[in-house]
């Protein structure tokens, strides 16, 4: 009974060689692994036992899926399994076999009606964690079936939450082990066998997600198995560093090519910060680390409205416009978790486009904030896709309402050598032949690379000229009083301003010269977070910032635009006068209105302004 000691627990290392050898001859594996230690020297006998007693699926249990018999199967085992029998029973199935490893020694694949190891058609692939099984189905086409063999419960319900995804559709999910409850024996008190999921126990984590409920349905239970049925297809999102190992893997060399790349690196923040409120200083980094900048070329895509960019089952990465964000979303496809998604019903291209295009479309087609920040950041571009397309033309998206880009949008883009002939503008899906893009150098809240200034001087220099509007030292940008972000006490604030000399102006009454004429100028720049306080770009000097706005208004935009250009940056954040419920970010408290608090923040702001 020395195995029943301390809580039913052992250190096997401890244990006298012939009774390791024993022990390990009753888990049916061979001498090979006698000197495996387990996942955790402390665990329980009946647990390692379990996980070196080779798996093997039951006729029973496969039936279902035997009937449909698969071309492409993934199999997933967390324990040797006896492959044989499954492999003769799809004659024609390409199978791919995961077995999750752990941190021990990698499982023993037992083939029993064969000594001469595994046929072609069967590829096994290792992974030392579950969620690692995720790379290896986005590198594969949907697969037809996907059988988990797995023995503990905890990897089966983390597996059917993220996996069926990859199936195509009408795929099948094939849950195996699990325990018939018609033949459920009693246990005995104090007895180790960890219990096994059943039929049921899957059905209802099923119906008890939504997400799960409207893609899978049960389709046929069996004495130790359960079979659901996927509806739909879903798409993988990718991160730039994913794109040419996923799609060299499902179609080869022909997805296109790296055109350019510019090496990654950090800089640190070249203003100086002051905050009213520390307990929010976080957002504000005084490091900013730029990821590698990507300039590809992908042949065959369809580009959608609002950013949307797929290529063979997949979701490129320019269709994000914050592609390091922690839950990413392309806005043209309903999310389903961060790895996946699904298109709109009927979607689809109504256009083939012939030729090379640059990719510049936008999550906000025609929003001035995001076009002079995230849209002309990735024309870095621009110049090597021409060089090497030399009929290449820019691909912008148009909201549904509009007849055309923005007058903003043309002006800009003119004002960088972009003739309207360079220019094709696009509302409904379309298949394009050659599409080129570039990684954003500006990702609000995340980084922006120092050489987007190029472009901003560039502007500046060609647009300043055209201006003869009044100029002034000092201006205070106001905002719309019937737009989104409200200050409820603007009047009593803007009026503490006035009296120190501020010009107070409204930069989307302007023309773009003019914007870029009057901040360009001037030495101290206040406002109301947002687009109006972007024309900050054009300063040609160091000056002097201060953004007032609500504590749930969470862009960084001013504070990054600062970092580069070595400003002074004054942050004054203000109670939203709507929170979130649960304290997580929403919309709702984005866009709050809000109330500068005149008696906390009201003396350090004039003497703020009196010191300048």
């Amino acid at each position: 009974m020395i195995f029943m000691a301390s809580r039913n627990r052992i250190a096997l290392s401890a244990l006298p060689g012939r009774v390791r050898r024993r022990l390990l001859r009753a888990a049916g594996n061979s001498r090979k692994v006698i000197g495996s230690a387990p996942a955790s020297m402390t665990e329980t006998v009946g647990d390692f036992v379990r996980r070196h007693r080779p798996v093997r699926i039951r006729g029973a249990e496969i039936k279902p899926l035997r009937a449909k018999q698969p071309n492409r199967i993934m199999i997933i085992a967390d324990a040797p399994i006896e492959l044989a029998d499954t492999i003769e029973r799809f004659p024609a199935a390409q199978i791919v076999l995961v077995l999750i490893t752990g941190k021990s020694p990698r499982p023993v694949l037992r083939l029993v009606s064969s000594g001469s190891g595994l046929p072609d058609r069967v590829s096994v692939k290792l992974v030392t964690e579950t969620p690692e099984i995720a790379t290896i189905l986005r590198d594969l086409p949907p697969q037809q079936a996907i059988v988990d063999a797995v023995t503990r419960s905890r990897i089966k319900k983390y597996a059917l939450r993220r996996f069926p995804y990859y199936l195509a559709d009408g795929g099948h999910y094939l849950i195996t082990g699990l325990e018939d409850e018609t033949d459920r024996q009693p246990r005995r008190r104090g007895a180790t066998v960890a219990s096994r999921m059943s039929a049921h126990e899957i059905s209802a984590l099923i119906a008890a997600e939504p997400t799960l409920t409207r893609y899978l349905e049960v389709a046929e239970v069996t004495a130790g198995s359960l079979m659901a049925t996927k509806r739909g297809r879903h798409l993988v999102k990718l991160y730039d560093a994913e794109v040419e190992p996923a799609l060299s893997a499902r179609i080869g060399d022909g997805w296109g090519q790296e055109l350019a790349r510019r090496p990654g690196f950090t800089y640190a923040a070249r203003s100086r910060l002051a905050v009213n409120d520390p307990q929010y200083a976080f957002r504000l980094p005084s490091r900013w680390p730029v990821p590698d900048r990507v300039l590809r070329v992908h042949h065959d895509v369809i580009c959608g409205p609002r950013q949307l960019v797929l290529q063979d089952g997949v979701i490129l990465p320019w269709s994000f416009h914050h592609p390091l964000a922690a839950r990413r979303h392309a806005r043209g496809t309903t999310y389903v978790n961060n790895t996946v998604a699904t298109l709109p019903d009927g979607f689809g291209p109504t256009e083939e486009l012939d030729g090379s295009y640059f990719h510049l479309d936008s999550e906000f087609p025609g929003h001035f904030g995001h076009f002079v920040t995230e849209d002309l950041s990735r024309l870095w571009g621009w110049k090597l896709a021409k060089e090497r397309y030399p009929d290449c033309r820019l691909l912008i998206g148009i909201g549904r309402d509009a007849e055309d880009l923005k007058p903003f949008q043309r002006t800009l883009l003119g004002a960088l050598g972009i003739d309207e002939s360079d220019i094709r503008t696009f509302r409904d899906p379309v298949r394009v032949q050659t599409l080129i893009g570039a990684t954003p150098q500006f990702h609000n809240r995340r980084y922006l690379d120092p050489d987007l200034s190029r472009i901003w001087d560039q502007l500046r220099a060609v647009l300043r000229p055209e201006s003869k509007v009044d100029r002034a030292q000092r201006i205070f940008v106001s905002r719309d009083r019937e737009s989104h972000r409200q200050c409820k006490n603007a009047d009593e604030l803007e009026e503490i301003f006035v009296d120190q000399g501020f010009k107070v102006v409204r930069p989307e009454t302007m023309s773009i010269p003019d914007q870029i004429a009057i901040f360009a100028a001037a030495q101290v720049i206040a406002g109301y977070g947002g687009s109006g306080m972007l024309s900050m770009i054009y300063s040609d000097r160091p000056g002097v910032r201060i953004v007032i706005g609500s504590d749930h208004y969470t862009a960084s935009n001013e504070y990054l635009i600062a970092s580069v250009r070595g400003d002074s940056y004054h942050h004054f954040w203000c109670p939203a006068l709507n929170k979130p419920i649960d304290g997580e970010w929403s919309a709702e408290a984005f866009h709050s209105d809000f109330v500068f608090d005149l008696d906390k923040d009201g003396d350090h702001l004039r003497r703020l302004l009196e010191g300048l």
